[in-house]
């Protein structure tokens, strides 16, 4: 009888101390934990203002996402102009990017400090908190689509241009082929820069 009081008294013992470790090791983690940090809040209905139409064109990117999935960049028009606009997801308010007046394809840089697009036959990045755009390479008259990875930009022609893909620096430069097309394709397309900035994806028509 002695005995078995004993092994309960031992199990009951060892029970409790089981409880108050797990209380204190719960207690530590609560104390030393850095506070939840509250999701920011996102609005997702998408109206533009009157008088402003977004802009759909084929072989064009019409919109592009910042890459922190904060900010919307897209095309639309006002009248006859058409140019690239702003808008937080946390905000309703809509801002336009001053200089880009006839706009195609918006894209961005991996750190989210300048927008890239094409324009008058030129491939251009603007920055992002605003200032004046920097022209980076020779494109179609009919624009280009666009992916920034690394410091390396890849573009094709929209159609009426060149087929294949070519890449250039993102601080400018002559651009260089990177794709041809084979006998059984016809065209290239929608260039994607991968996380790794070392690969890519791309359409090819056939």
């Amino acid at each position: 009888t002695g005995r078995r009081r004993g092994v309960r008294a031992s199990v009951l013992t060892g029970a409790l101390a089981a409880i108050a470790a797990a209380l204190i090791t719960y207690g530590a983690i609560r104390f030393f934990s850095p506070p939840a940090v509250q999701g920011a809040p996102v609005h997702l209905q998408f109206v533009p203002p009157a008088g402003m139409m977004p802009v759909t064109s084929p072989e064009s990117q019409n919109f592009a996402l910042s890459p922190d999935g904060r900010t919307l960049c897209f095309l639309a028009a006002q009248g006859s102009e058409r140019a690239l606009y702003l808008r937080a997801l946390d905000s309703l308010a809509i801002r336009k990017v001053e200089g880009t007046e006839h706009a195609f394809s918006p894209f961005w840089s991996p750190d989210g400090a300048w927008i890239g697009y094409s324009a008058g036959g030129k491939l251009w990045k603007t920055p992002f908190a605003g200032g004046v755009a920097q022209a980076i390479c020779d494109v179609s008259p009919a624009g280009a689509v666009a992916s920034w990875g690394g410091n390396t930009i890849l573009f094709i022609d929209r159609p009426g241009g060149r087929t294949e893909i070519f890449r250039v620096a993102d601080s400018g430069g002559t651009a260089v082929r990177v794709t041809t097309v084979t006998r059984a394709q016809w065209r290239h397309g929608w260039p994607h820069v991968l996380a790794d900035g070392r690969h890519f994806l791309y359409l090819a028509s056939t």
